[in-house]
């Protein structure tokens, strides 16, 4: 019949496994440190219900003495020492099969001591490092952000600096405004009004300049004229193309006066100037460069008396 393993919970033959006399619980005899071919007493408890028994007062008992008798069988085990080492005594008696089965029995638990011991001692190696590891970085952090505060500081330290300065400059210049407000001269003020009265003259004499009024002299006065006709035909003369729209008005200025040059000394009377205002159109007109090409005498200019110059004058409005 098989039975189940407390200990690991494989099945086992009756043969091969071992009953509790206490918890009647079945165990592998690897699983309860017994060798094979040992007898079993029926009383035989497994580890847990020796754990559970109350201790009796016995001579024997290892709790109870200073030191046990020589006979007795001993096994000694110390693990984990505050240094970390394993140190282990085992005293036994040989040919004792009691003690052979016992001794099994400690060697597995052993094993498993020592392993775990090992893994115990190498996440303290890991822990150990990993502090290390962890104090450098943060001693990293620190002093990067030691630096990081002096930077700031000293970041702010110059944007101070800048206000301090810029307040400075604001004072000086609202004291600088005060003074000129307050301590403006009759100098300075006439020498300004004399600036504005010459920009205002040199703005009416450009105004004048742009004045498209013109003067024709020594032409020979008759009855009846059109001097707007006359002022067409000399322009047709001059070599240009003048239209009755850009005549305004044209009429004789100015007194009569004795022809100068009369012939046999005859006294004929000298025609007075004739002043047309044309049409404004740009400031200068192609009609004053053919005047002043045509200022030579031409034969056909003495046709109502002796040979005359004729001659352009510019007139101003604003005479001087």
């Amino acid at each position: 019949m098989a039975n189940k393993c407390t200990s690991c919970g494989k099945f086992h033959s009756s043969t091969d496994g071992v009953v509790c006399g206490i918890c009647a619980g079945s165990f592998h005899r690897e699983c309860a440190g017994l060798l094979e071919g040992v007898v079993v007493a029926a009383d035989w408890a497994c580890l847990n219900c020796k754990r559970k028994r109350r201790q009796s007062n016995y001579d024997d008992t290892p709790v109870k003495g200073a030191a046990a008798p020589y006979d007795a069988r001993k096994q000694t085990v110390e693990m984990l020492s505050t240094s970390g080492e394993i140190k282990i005594s085992q005293q036994c008696d040989v040919g004792d099969e009691a003690a052979v089965m016992n001794n099994t029995a400690n060697n597995a638990t052993l094993e498993f001591h020592v392993d775990l011991a090992l893994e115990i001692r190498a996440f303290r190696e890991e822990l150990g490092s990993l502090k290390t590891h962890c104090s450098k970085e943060i001693q990293g952090v620190c002093g990067e952000f030691k630096e990081l505060r002096e930077e700031i500081s000293s970041f702010k330290a110059a944007i101070f600096a800048c206000n301090r300065r810029l307040e400075d400059m604001e004072k000086r210049v609202e004291a600088m405004e005060t003074n000129y407000a307050s301590s403006k001269s009759p100098a300075i003020e006439s020498l300004e009004q004399a600036i504005e009265d010459l920009k205002m003259e040199l703005q009416d004499r450009d105004q004048d300049l742009l004045a498209n009024d013109i003067q024709i002299s020594h032409i020979p006065e008759t009855k009846a004229e059109n001097p707007i006709h006359l002022v067409k035909v000399i322009a047709v003369k001059l070599g240009m193309t003048l239209d009755e729209r850009d005549i305004v008005s044209a009429v004789r200025v100015g007194a009569l006066r004795p022809a100068a040059g009369a012939a046999e000394g005859a006294a004929a009377a000298a025609a007075a100037r004739a002043a047309p205002r044309r049409a404004p159109r740009a400031p200068r007109h192609p009609g004053r460069a053919a005047a002043r090409h045509a200022r030579a005498p031409r034969p056909h200019h003495s046709r109502h008396g002796p040979r005359r110059r004729t001659e352009e004058v510019l007139h101003k409005r604003a005479a001087h």
